[in-house]
């Protein structure tokens, strides 16, 4: 290197400028350019041990802390994180964090295969039962509970409400800009762009960091055999192609292991309502009536089974329409949960042929429905009728001022 006055300087200089430079960058926390100016240095001189010493600094200022939490196994954190993102509506973050907790529990089961040899060795074997009872009902912890159920509720909404993509959105819309929103959209899309390429270099950074850090051989022997465990992308996991797929998944330790609570039993009919396996629905309800009867959400549950009933009851025979209608349509006092919602798909199906031809049963159900909520738009009269009922009305009263004026 040439200096300003024209004296050569010294072949140190470059390297102490970017040992500087790691120092400054690492300071700002941009870390993959503080990575890339140490990694620079170390190439030139690997045999400075303060170069070493910072590029450790850089990786361990450069970790999140809720991935440092993530590697601890800190599974109260994370289960108040995954309540959090559900409330927010970030479903990626929130499914990311449940299958991290399901991870977890793996690793758990994992890890004591190192203890069975040991036991045996030892000759611990009231230890080693214990063990084995442990491992039997691992996921019956209220951990993994909570991680599954808010998964199975996530799936859920996102088989209801899928997310449409964001790009094909974007294409749609631009269709409908001026020059000027156009450009700002594209502006807009560029700072995007270039957000999540930082984001990408410090996952990168992060990944390399966890590489470095595996110190167990057997952990070595698994990533020959099988390969890395697959990243959990936030974006991918809410559009996920089968939602309810990935719900039985986290449902079936459920099953098997916590039987006793209802959740368990009105979470998998929700599953098998939105699958239509009516054997399954009925198991379902069965199950949890046993446990309460009282609980609101299984009386909501057996009205949605009523009705699926009473549609296959007419689509396996026709003959039997009438009284499939009337178990469609019952409103009396052994329904205890009439919400709008669920009175309107009863509606719905009589509407749309679910139930053949029925315009007759319609029209008294929505007056039935109207007295019951005379305010819910969906089971107001038609125009016509109140215009011909409030006509009728008005000529009644001019009757009666007429009869009153002779």
């Amino acid at each position: 290197m040439i200096a300003e006055n024209g004296e050569t300087e010294p072949p140190t200089t470059l390297l102490w400028v970017q040992y500087f430079l790691a120092q400054h960058f690492d300071k700002l926390g941009q870390y993959s350019l503080a990575l890339d100016y140490i990694n620079a240095a170390i190439a030139s001189t690997p045999t400075l041990i303060e170069l070493f010493y910072m590029k450790a600094k850089i990786y361990k200022e450069g970790t999140s802390a809720v991935e440092n939490l993530n590697e601890m196994q800190c599974m109260w954190f994370q289960t108040e994180c995954i309540s959090a993102y559900q409330r927010l509506g970030r479903y990626g973050d929130a499914l990311k964090k449940c299958h991290e907790v399901e991870r977890h529990f793996f690793e758990i089961t994992d890890d004591q295969f190192d203890f069975h040899t040991y036991c045996m060795r030892k000759m611990t074997l009231r230890a080693y039962i214990d063990l084995l009872r442990l491992e039997d009902i691992l996921r019956r912890h209220a951990f993994y509970f909570k991680a599954a159920r808010s998964a199975i509720e996530i799936y859920l909404k996102l088989y209801d409400n899928p997310l449409t993509n964001e790009s094909k959105q974007q294409e749609i819309n631009s269709e409908n800009l001026s020059a000027k929103e156009l450009k700002k959209m594209l502006s807009k899309q560029r700072r995007a762009q270039k957000k999540a390429k930082l984001e990408e270099e410090k996952k990168h950074v992060e990944r390399e960091r966890q590489q470095k850090n595996q110190k167990k051989k057997r952990d070595e022997e698994e990533e020959e055999t099988s390969g890395l465990k697959e990243e959990l992308i936030p974006e991918k996991l809410e559009r996920i192609e089968n939602p309810l797929e990935e719900a039985i998944k986290f449902l079936i330790p459920l099953k098997n292991l916590v039987a006793d609570n209802i959740d368990t039993h009105l979470l998998a009919f929700e599953i098998y309502f939105r699958k239509g396996k009516f054997l399954l629905m009925l198991q379902s309800v069965k199950r949890a009536f046993a446990i309460n009867r009282n609980n609101p959400w299984l009386h909501e549950c057996l009205i949605k089974f009523s009705k699926s009933g009473a549609k296959m009851m007419y689509f396996l025979d026709k003959s039997r329409q009438e009284k499939a209608i009337a178990i469609a349509t019952r409103l009396d006092e052994t329904i205890k949960d009439k919400n709008v919602k669920t009175l309107i798909k009863v509606s719905e199906a009589l509407l749309d042929g679910s139930f053949g031809n029925c315009n007759s049963q319609y029209e008294e159900y929505r007056m039935a429905c109207h007295n019951l909520l005379p305010f819910t738009s969906a089971f107001l009269p038609a125009a016509s009728e109140v215009g011909s009922h409030s006509a009728a009305l008005n000529h009644t009263a001019n009757c009666d001022v007429l009869a009153s004026e002779i």
